[in-house]
């Protein structure tokens, strides 16, 4: 199943501790969405915009545990890269 925009919106805002992050995420998925299509449009390979889309948006989405993380955690570059597994995670459940 590909997640439609009111999906994606809503489990952002389900995973998000607050407003301010929310968008943040949201609008930096949205600029990626926006490179990657563009991109994906002067290619000659088959792309499935759709899923191209739903994955930019959510690519994220992982990241909210760690907000505020490097406030607390000597090593916060290092424990940071989780978020690409906290997120799958996530998005099978």
């Amino acid at each position: 199943m590909i997640p439609d925009k009111k999906l994606i919106e809503s489990l952002l805002k389900k995973y998000s501790p607050n407003e301010k992050y929310y968008e943040l995420i949201k609008t930096h998925g949205e600029i990626v969405a926006e490179i990657a299509l563009h991109s994906a449009a002067k290619t000659s390979v088959d792309v499935n915009i759709e899923i191209l889309r739903a994955a930019c948006l959510l690519h994220d989405i992982g990241s909210y545990v760690f907000v505020g993380a490097d406030k607390h955690m000597k090593d916060f570059g290092r424990c940071y890269p989780g978020h690409a597994l906290y997120g799958a995670a996530v998005l099978r459940g």
